[in-house]
């Protein structure tokens, strides 16, 4: 049996990042009606040269630099004129095989636009930001979940030590700090299939994100306390997650972003317009 196809988000441009305004990648609908013609460079793609098909995000080629009307468009590795870049060498998420993607010409049948209606993508993402941006929050709420696990289990494998009050209160701690960020991001995710859409789903994926970039390498600090040596071996898992979990801000949406989110959600700004806010 064949494995099945795989697929991953390409939005990401040199010196603007995750953010769908101002994007350089273009397109145009092809003289005979039946493809759209994809142009651009996307500079932080996740499983480049592994993934079978990649959500490019692009804006029409008679568009303004700063327009809202962006479109998203499943673009398949062995398209012709897509490329890839080598592979970057970074301090964490190596099983990513992160690299530039470019989309020389590329021809994309009319069929794999996104949502189906040109210039969709920024109304869906300000309606719906959890679209964008949730995925990551629960991955990093499991690096975090397996950080004070493997914590646990190295200071429970020293009785005298597991028995100490000193270590039982930083344990207590992590515990405390991951417990609120669980139930955040699990909130954020009730919210969101109860009240899809709604301000207070919106508000609370964004807070979720934020609290999940702070806990991550809090509960890495604690683990490296704790842990001593252990935490800094190749051939402990923690080393591995206490790099991971210092990624959570790396990923959209950024801190900055979240919290003025939530600023703005605070005050009173209307959220559901595309101007209120640099996506």
């Amino acid at each position: 049996m064949a494995p099945p196809d795989t697929e991953e988000t390409a939005p990401s441009e040199a010196g603007r990042g995750a953010k769908l305004r101002g994007l350089q990648t273009r397109y145009r609908l092809s003289d005979d009606g039946t493809h759209y013609i994809l142009t651009g460079k996307k500079s932080f793609v996740s499983l480049a040269g592994a993934a079978d098909y990649y959500v490019v995000a692009a804006v029409a080629a008679d568009g303004t630099e700063d327009t809202a009307e962006v479109s998203h468009f499943v673009v398949a590795a062995d398209d012709p004129g897509v490329s890839f870049g080598t592979v970057h060498h970074m301090s964490a998420m190596y099983g990513t095989s992160t690299a530039a993607m470019t989309l020389d010409e590329v021809p994309v049948p009319r069929s794999r636009l996104y949502l189906g209606v040109e210039g969709m993508s920024l109304f869906k993402v300000v309606r719906e930001p959890h679209w964008m941006i949730a995925g990551y929050t629960g991955a990093y709420l499991g690096i975090a979940e397996a950080l004070f696990r493997h914590t646990v289990d190295h200071v429970t494998a020293s009785p005298a030590r597991a028995e100490s009050p000193v270590v039982q209160q930083e344990l207590g701690r992590m515990s405390a700090r991951l417990r609120a960020a669980r139930a955040l991001v699990h909130e954020a995710g009730d919210l969101v299939a109860t009240q899809r859409g709604s301000l207070e789903a919106n508000a609370m994926v964004h807070a979720a994100k934020y609290v999940m970039g702070e806990v991550g390498p809090q509960l890495a600090q604690d683990a490296l306390r704790l842990c001593g040596s252990a935490a800094v071996s190749r051939s402990h898992p923690l080393e591995r997650l206490i790099r991971e979990a210092s990624f959570a801000h790396v990923m959209p949406a950024k801190p900055q972003d979240c919290l003025e989110y939530l600023g703005k959600a605070a005050v009173g700004v209307n959220l559901y317009d595309a101007r209120a806010f640099a996506w």
